[in-house]
């Protein structure tokens, strides 16, 4: 008997141990995301503690976390941000439109990621979607017509990692336990889909900056059918190209979980 209540005795403080160690680190985890991320890089670093955090079942109440991650992940897409590149040289909202570029495909890089790990639900999908539009379309309406083109293989690569992102909440990740869920690796060849809010943001800044007269007057049309060469869907045109899967805005998406 002395044994039994020795037993329960300990059991208690470890429960209550673990308890106060849960407390401690969601606490910590929730300021440090509150702050926000100032590059993808450290996003990236930061999924892999997460990830193992979770795991540990260090993260709970889930719903606190979760959404101090998507807040984190809204302000990161949101910003024209700071890119710290391999020549560490920071990179702010007055860059270039290859080195703004540059900076929403890496946050459309880590919205896969994080999508992935099972760190989003539909509403936080959405939610984040929409900040990287809202960012693509500043981007593209500083882009001249003649120029569009240049930029179309950012615009792909970036439209099939938000791809892979819809996918995985789709398929309900976010539900499974999280011992099963494993980072999913960079694979080496990107579908060649695009999804409707990409297609859009671009063709409306062609016919935005064909508007504006000037060069662009004279080259709109010429960017507008070589995009739409390239898969890119002229949402004013009722028919699709043959042979891609169609996607659907970030304002009229319905995940389904």
């Amino acid at each position: 008997q002395k044994t039994a209540s020795k037993l329960e005795e300990n059991l208690k403080k470890h429960m209550f141990t673990h308890r106060a160690l849960v407390v401690s680190v969601n606490r910590r985890v929730c300021e440090l995301l509150a702050k926000g991320w100032p590059t993808p890089d450290h996003a990236f670093e930061d999924l892999q503690l997460l990830h193992s955090l979770r795991q540990e079942n260090l993260m709970a109440p889930w719903r606190v976390v979760k959404e101090a991650i998507t807040g984190a992940l809204v302000m990161l897409s949101s910003s024209g941000g700071q890119w710290r590149a391999s020549s560490s040289a920071m990179h702010g909202p007055g860059d270039s439109p290859k080195q703004a570029l540059n900076l929403w495909l890496q946050q459309t890089h880590v919205f896969a990621q994080f999508s992935e790990a099972g760190f989003l639900m539909p509403e936080d999908f959405m939610e984040v979607e929409r900040a990287l539009d809202a960012q693509l379309k500043q981007i593209l309406n500083r882009i001249p017509s003649s120029d569009m083109l240049r930029y179309a293989a950012y615009l792909r690569a970036g439209g099939s990692f938000i791809l892979r992102a819809r996918a995985a909440v789709e398929s309900g990740i976010h539900m499974m336990p999280p011992s099963t869920i494993k980072p999913v690796p960079v694979k080496g060849d990107l579908p060649p889909e695009v999804p409707t809010f990409v297609s859009v943001a671009a063709f409306d800044a062609i016919r935005a900056a064909g508007r504006a007269g000037g060069l662009d007057e004279k080259v709109a049309p010429k960017a507008s059918v070589e995009m739409s060469q390239l898969g890119f869907d002229d949402p004013t045109l009722e028919k699709s190209v043959m042979g891609r899967r169609p996607s659907r805005s970030s304002s009229d998406s319905a995940l389904v979980v």
